[in-house]
């Protein structure tokens, strides 16, 4: 046996209704009143859309509900012209973008009701997608991971409002907005609200909110087993620098995606040119909060061999600039060098400020007098012995005090210092 199509299985309930209303006695079909409508819609000349389809279903269950329940059989089945009529009057007043080509209406405890509707008037032909940010402060980073995965959706979200009427967005426009926001990718800190610009070509833009809480401080914390304390503080401008991303960012989305925004940030320092060049490796470790710890550990393989010395600014028993320097070449020995140049203006309570600066990759010490404020520039250079060279020069500019990479080379400095003098302890590689 053919399965039954769904126009013949209406006809075969109306029938099987009817002929239960006409076999009942009067007295029953007087009394009786109907206790449920169920409806079946059916939209014809139109693309499938179950999202639409559903609310279409909806409107025409509750407008039929409204009028039906309640009311006793026998006055629906004598008044059913008039019922029929009234109903399609309000469904055509309500369900706009509709027409209603046919209504049937089978009385009974459980009343059936079938519509058949038609889009009418202009519909949505082309639809386009696109996102907005409302904090435009937010990393590109994070702009490119929500490109990426609404991207997948735009077919999607396109099936979803082409064909629609547009005088259905009325009544159906929420149920479709629900249904959208629905297929958007659920991302913690993160919320959405959509507007619709309903047009033959309507326009559908996503609005990307950040939620609170977000990070607003870092708090850095640099470790290493192979740089010197003094080497590694100077290295934690640049990596303030690499972090300048977090301020901003939910923390529940840096929670989501902290593997990813950790070896993200550890590529980021690792890679840089300065990085390459001095052979630096960073590990990154966050914490996120509304301030975030940051542990950032560096290491180098190239960071071995080590020289020390002590540079003396005005010693009370010997006012000049005095340089003793040596480089380990292993466990037990050591070459030392004995630099001292004279300087006249030096005085023993130079009463010097102190800073840090590079120039030009060299190391520079530089320091001025509180009174006169002449300025002394040495530079260093590594010679074939491996001896420290320093150059003297005379700059107007406010003194700092400076370490420089040179190819493989290091030197840092740690300064120490007391009311006759300063002293800068060098800690270098060759």
């Amino acid at each position: 046996m053919k399965a039954r199509t769904g126009l013949q299985w209406w006809a075969y309930l109306s029938i099987c209704a009817v002929i239960l209303a006409l076999s009942s006695p009067v007295s029953a079909l007087e009394t009786e009143k109907i206790e449920l409508v169920e409806v079946h819609v059916q939209i014809i000349g139109a693309p499938d859309q179950p999202v639409l389809a559903a609310r279409v279903n909806r409107a025409v269950s509750e407008v039929a509900q409204r009028a039906l329940v309640g009311r006793p059989i026998a006055e629906v089945v004598q008044f059913a012209g008039y019922y029929l009529e009234s109903l399609r009057e309000v469904y055509n007043s309500t369900i706009t973008g509709y027409t209603l080509e046919q209504l049937d209406i089978v009385p009974g405890r459980t009343c059936l009701v079938q519509a058949v509707l038609r889009p009418v008037g202009l519909e949505i032909r082309q639809v386009e997608v696109g996102w907005v940010f409302t904090d435009e402060t937010l990393p590109g980073w994070v702009r490119a991971d929500f490109a990426a995965r609404l991207s997948e959706l735009i077919p999607q979200l396109k099936q979803l409002y082409a064909g629609v009427p547009l005088a259905s967005l009325s009544w159906a426009g929420q149920a479709l907005s629900t249904e959208a926001k629905a297929m958007l990718p659920q991302i913690p800190g993160f919320s959405y609200n959509l507007t619709v610009a309903a047009d033959r070509r309507t326009k559908l833009t996503i609005m990307i909110s950040p939620e609170a809480p977000r990070i607003y401080e870092i708090k850095l914390n640099t470790y290493s087993h192979t740089l010197p304390p003094v080497l590694l503080r100077t290295l934690r401008s640049s990596i303030r620098a690499a972090l300048a991303d977090l301020p901003g960012l939910p923390v529940a989305y840096a929670n989501q995606e902290l593997g990813g925004l950790e070896e993200r940030l550890s590529n980021r320092l690792t890679e840089s040119e300065s990085a390459r060049q001095a052979g630096l490796s960073y590990q990154v470790r966050l914490s996120p909060a509304p301030v975030t710890v940051v542990d950032v550990t560096v290491e180098s393989e190239k960071y071995k061999l080590r020289w020390e010395g002590e540079v003396n600014f005005g010693h009370p028993a010997r006012p000049a600039l005095h340089l003793e320097a040596g480089r380990f070449l292993n466990s037990s020995t050591r070459v030392l060098a004995d630099l001292q140049i004279p300087v006249s203006s030096l005085s023993p309570n130079p009463g010097l400020g102190l800073g840090v600066h590079v120039l030009n990759g060299d190391l520079a010490l530089v320091y001025s007098l509180a009174v006169q404020k002449p300025e002394l520039r040495f530079e260093y250079e590594l010679d074939r012995d491996h001896r420290v060279r320093l150059k003297r020069d005379w700059h107007t500019a406010q003194w700092e005090l400076a370490y420089g990479l040179r190819q493989t080379d290091y030197l840092t400095m740690e300064v120490v210092g007391n009311s006759s003098g300063v002293w800068v302890r060098l800690v270098g590689s060759l």
